[in-house]
């Protein structure tokens, strides 16, 4: 099949080779026969393309998506998928294909703005906003930079928390160079994530920032209300605070070393009723204000 009187081999996509289509669209090497009305008025990048009268197939005029918009053939057949309600976009989609059709549907590739605006919903869906509870999600590194690429600020904080908190900094200025905590051993280096220089240099800025500002918070004993609590926490902070967070790296990871803090049980320990719903009510807090303060770290980066 030839749209420029070349001879170019093109296969036909086996699911998109529609019998009543009225348009062949070109992506790498693959051949797709579509509803020209359907992708037409969804698309102004497509309404606009140049169309081939003179070299058709199947009666169709064909067009070709040039290399450089970067759409891929598979990130377009999961876009008709979406659009032939074969596999419509949903709050249960994979990542893949969320991410398929985000790339697919932006100004960047093809522009199908209502799409591309589900498919941001989508996508912001999948992830945490908040502090509590903090779960890492799958597919951090590619998230984060589809997160940024395409300007979905909602869940960037997220992502870099969890991209800096499962990986292990390393200086490559300094190979030395090393935390007061030994390295987590399920921990990535950061410096072999996939990541573009420009997010790689943000997350290892916030590691920094996340570090000098938890280390004496969390080396720093609790104090109570009465002497007897306080007492308690001279005694087992080290322990069940300070002990489990150097051994798991949690100086670095202050939500879910916070969290852990909470969940010990402190009335069993000897704090008073009130001194633990006190002081349970602080850290949760904390929580939240270094929350906060990631932001303006990579607002800051």
């Amino acid at each position: 099949m030839s749209s420029d009187g070349k001879s170019e081999r093109v296969k036909r996509n086996e699911k998109f080779w529609l019998d009543d289509g009225s348009l062949v669209v070109r992506v790498e090497d693959n051949a797709f026969k579509v509803h020209r009305t359907l992708l037409t008025r969804q698309s102004p990048a497509v309404a606009s393309q140049t169309w081939s009268e003179e070299d058709k197939v199947d009666g169709c005029a064909v067009i070709s998506i040039p290399a450089s918009t970067g759409v891929s053939a598979d990130d377009f057949q999961v876009l008709l998928e979406h659009i032939y309600h074969d596999a419509p976009l949903a709050a249960d989609s994979p990542f893949s294909r969320t991410a398929a059709v985000l790339r697919v549907t932006s100004k960047k590739q093809l522009d199908f703005p209502a799409i591309y605006a589900l498919a941001r919903k989508r996508f912001a869906e999948m992830y945490p906003s908040g502090p509590q509870p903090f779960v890492h999600p799958d597919n951090i590194e590619e998230a984060l930079e589809l997160a940024v690429e395409h300007n979905i600020k909602s869940v960037q904080r997220g992502l870099f928390y969890s991209i800096v908190t499962t990986s292990e900094l390393h200086d490559d200025e300094d190979p030395a160079a090393s935390s007061e905590a030994p390295p987590d051993p399920e921990a990535v280096p950061l410096d072999s994530r996939p990541l573009s220089p420009a997010n790689k240099e943000r997350a290892k800025q916030l590691m920094s920032s996340i570090m000098d500002y938890f280390t004496p918070i969390l080396f720093t004993v609790e104090t109570a209300e009465h002497m007897a609590c306080t007492d308690v926490f001279a005694d087992k902070w080290m322990p069940l605070v300070i002990a489990p967070a150097l051994a798991s790296g949690g100086v670095g990871k202050p939500l879910e070393t916070l969290q852990n803090i909470i969940e010990v049980d402190w009335e069993k320990e000897g704090l008073c009723a009130g001194c633990a719903a006190l002081k349970r009510g602080e850290w949760r807090e904390q929580q939240e204000g270094i929350w906060e303060k990631i932001g303006i770290w990579l607002a800051e980066a």
